[in-house]
C-alpha cells in the first residue's frame, strides 16, 4: 500500500446524515472523524442522503402511512423501495458528484455504503459495522422492509460499493466475514479497526463486586436490543436474588414492576449525557442486552470501560468483546434462563464478578478507544502516524 504524504491528508467523509452529527450512525461517524482530525487530517465533511424538498412526494412510506405503521425499524418513514433501490442510489450518487468536489481531498472516507463514492475518482474507503446481506438474513433494518428486487439491488450496490474501494473497513470480524464471502472481497482489502468506547474510560471504577445487585440495560429500542427477553431473565433471577434490580436507559418501555427503574431517553446533543451515562454504568454490577441482531452494540464497550460486567447472548459480533468466561458471559439467545442464570453468577460471585469486568476494562482501554482505532484507520488508508496501530 502506498502512503500518501503528509501534506494531502486531506479526507473527503461521507455520511448518509450529517458526518459529524452526534446521531449519525450512532455517534461513530463523529467520533472517529474528530479523532481524525485531532491526529492532523485535514476532514470535510458531506452528507450523502439528505432529502431535498423535491423529494416530498415520492420519498415517504405511504404505505406504511395508510396501515399506521410508522415507528422503529420495521416500519420505516421513507419507503425503503425509494431509499434502497439502485435507483435511489444512482440519484443521491449523482447529487453527491455534483456537490463534492475531487480537488478538494485526497482520498474518499465513506460511513456506510450508501453512495458510489469511488466515482469521484479518488482513492476510496468505506467504513461498515455490518453487510446488508446480514441485514437481511436477521430482518431487520428498513431494507427488508422493501420488495424483493429492492433487496436484491440493495446488496448488488453495495457489491458495487465495497469493490469500488481499496479497502473495506469493518467494525468486526462477524463483518468482515460477510465482505469476504458475500460480496467476493479479497481478504487483503478488508480491515477490521473496530470501534471506540462512547463514554472516557476514566479513574478506575469500582470493583464489581462492590457493587449493589443491579442490572444496567441500554437502547434506543426496548424491542429490538432484546428488552422482553431481558425482562424475562429478571423475573427468573428475582426469585433467587430477591434484591436484584433492573435500570432502563435509552427507552420508555410499558413495564411497572417491582424491580425495574425506567430512566427513559437521554439526548446525545446534551453535554450532561456522557456524565450521566458514565454514573449509570459505574453503579451497575452487571450490564446486559439481547437483541437479535446488533452489528457492533458500542453500549458492551461503554460498560465494560466503566466496570459492569457484561452479559449477552450469542449472536452477531457480540463474542468479539463478551468473550465467553474470559471478558463477559453469553447465554444462548432466546434462552431467559440462561440468561438469568449467568446474571445470577455475576451478582452473586463476587470474585468471577471482579475477574471478568477487570479483563473487559484492559480489553476496552487498550485496544477499543478513538484514538486507538483512529490509528488503525489512518493506517489502512496508508496514512502512517506514530498512534497507529
Amino acid at each position: 500500500m502506498v502512503a500518501i504524504e503528509d501534506r494531502t491528508r486531506r479526507l473527503l467523509a461521507l455520511a448518509p446524515g450529517d458526518p459529524m452529527d452526534v446521531r449519525t450512525f450512532s455517534g461513530l461517524s463523529r467520533r472517529l472523524l474528530t479523532e481524525l482530525a485531532a491526529q492532523d487530517v485535514d476532514v470535510l465533511p458531506r452528507a450523502t442522503r439528505l432529502l431535498r424538498p423535491s423529494d416530498v412526494l415520492t420519498a415517504p412510506n405511504w404505505r406504511g402511512f395508510a396501515r399506521g405503521q410508522l415507528r422503529g425499524r420495521r416500519a420505516p418513514r421513507i419507503d425503503p423501495d425509494w431509499y434502497w433501490s439502485r435507483a435511489g442510489y444512482e440519484r443521491f450518487t449523482q447529487r453527491v458528484l455534483r456537490v463534492a468536489s475531487a480537488s478538494e481531498a485526497s482520498a474518499v472516507l465513506q460511513v456506510g455504503t450508501h453512495v458510489g463514492a469511488h466515482r469521484l475518482g479518488l482513492p476510496t474507503y468505506c467504513i461498515t459495522d455490518a453487510t446488508v446481506t446480514q441485514a437481511v438474513a436477521a430482518d431487520s433494518f428498513s431494507v427488508s422492509r422493501g420488495r424483493s428486487r429492492t433487496v436484491a439491488e440493495a446488496i448488488e450496490v453495495q457489491r458495487e460499493v465495497f469493490h469500488g474501494c481499496r479497502v473495506v473497513l469493518v467494525l468486526s470480524e462477524w463483518a468482515a466475514a460477510s465482505v469476504r464471502d458475500d460480496y467476493g472481497v479479497p481478504t487483503e482489502r478488508v480491515v477490521v479497526v473496530g470501534a471506540g468506547t462512547n463514554v472516557p474510560p476514566g479513574a478506575t471504577p469500582v470493583p464489581a463486586g462492590d457493587r449493589d445487585r443491579r442490572i444496567l440495560f441500554v437502547g434506543l429500542d426496548w424491542e429490538q436490543k432484546g428488552g422482553p427477553l431481558v425482562l424475562d431473565a429478571l423475573r427468573i433471577v428475582r426469585r433467587r436474588v430477591p434484591d436484584a434490580e433492573l435500570t432502563v436507559v435509552g427507552c420508555t418501555p410499558d413495564v411497572h414492576e417491582e424491580g425495574v427503574r425506567v430512566v427513559g431517553r437521554l439526548d446525545p446533543r446534551d453535554p450532561a449525557t456522557p456524565g450521566t451515562l458514565a454514573d449509570l454504568y459505574g453503579r451497575a454490577r452487571a450490564f446486559t442486552i439481547a437483541p437479535a441482531f446488533d452489528a457492533f452494540p458500542n453500549v458492551l464497550l461503554e460498560a465494560a470501560a466503566r466496570g459492569s460486567v457484561l452479559v449477552s447472548t450469542d449472536r452477531g459480533s457480540r463474542g468479539e468483546v463478551v468473550r465467553d468466561g474470559v471478558t463477559g458471559l453469553l447465554a444462548p439467545h432466546g434462552d431467559p434462563g440462561a440468561l438469568a442464570d449467568r446474571l445470577v453468577a455475576v451478582l452473586t460471585d463476587d470474585d468471577l464478578a471482579t475477574r471478568l469486568s477487570t479483563n473487559a476494562r484492559e480489553l476496552v482501554v487498550t485496544r477499543m478507544t478513538w484514538p486507538v482505532v483512529a490509528g488503525r484507520v489512518l493506517s489502512a488508508l496508508g496514512w502512517r502516524t506514530e498512534t497507529s496501530s
